[in-house]
């Protein structure tokens, strides 16, 4: 918001724009980021999860608008959740012992 004044030279005075910058990106739990070359509106930046954990979204941050304060900048949320086995397969035909406790996930 401001006051822009048109000069007698047909010229506008009196603005400028800046870019949104989101600054420099924290690393979403269980992963690690890529450089962020620039932190300016629609910068990129790379999200590795650990090994273990699965990418949930486009393996990316996005610097954006925040949602509460639109002249501000923010960086998209990502997560990179768990590798889940599932109930294991056992047959009655197998000898086994196996202790389950609740938890199917990596290193569970």
């Amino acid at each position: 918001s401001g006051t822009i004044t048109c000069g007698a030279d047909k010229t506008w005075t009196g603005f400028s724009c800046t870019a949104v910058d989101c600054g420099q990106p924290s690393a979403p739990q269980n992963s690690q980021l890529g450089t962020a070359r620039t932190t300016t509106f629609g910068s990129t930046v790379i999200v590795n999860c650990e090994m273990g954990y699965n990418q949930s979204g486009a393996g990316m941050l996005t610097c954006g608008l925040d949602r509460s304060d639109t002249t501000r900048g923010a960086w998209s949320t990502h997560i990179c959740a768990a590798v889940d086995c599932g109930t294991p397969n056992i047959t009655n035909s197998m000898t086994h012992t196996l202790t389950m406790t609740g938890v199917t996930t990596f290193e569970a």
